[in-house]
């Protein structure tokens, strides 16, 4: 089993269909893990990434890859505002990758996939696909 398996297998787990109140509950939840690695300054380089897609991670991105796409499916869980948030963290992220920082580049692609991700649990919470096919979707964004 691939570390990108795991990761699909946990995000799919706590993505149960659901209400709206769900929706926003695992936002905040994932939110809150990302802050709390922040605060507890837990290393994420180290983390493996086999499975995922090579630009997810490269260029000294590495296992930083998981807190990039936890902020941005969550951002997009929380609905408009968390867009919003989402978009202008984004930009710095955006405004360096064009100074010709390298590890940026990566982390603008995994913004990107984390919102790609984040609507795809959104559809699956709101009952709009199965979970075959959010599993498929998922794995099809990031390997």
């Amino acid at each position: 089993m691939t570390s990108l398996d795991r990761f699909i297998n946990v995000v799919v787990k706590l993505a149960q269909p659901g209400s709206i109140v769900a929706r926003y509950r695992l936002g905040v939840g994932l939110l809150y893990r990302k802050f709390q690695h922040i605060k507890k300054r837990i290393k994420s380089r180290h983390l493996p990434t086999d499975g995922f897609r090579d630009d997810l991670w490269k260029d000294g991105q590495e296992g930083q890859m998981y807190r990039h796409l936890y902020f941005h499916m969550a951002c997009y869980l929380m609905g408009p505002l968390g867009w919003l948030l989402s978009w202008f963290i984004g930009l710095t992220d955006i405004k360096q990758a064009s100074s010709g920082r390298l590890e940026s580049a990566s982390e603008v692609r995994d913004n990107i996939a984390g919102r790609e991700c984040g609507r795809i649990l959104t559809a699956y919470m709101m009952r709009r696909i199965d979970e075959r096919t959010a599993r498929a979707q998922l794995r099809r964004v990031l390997g």
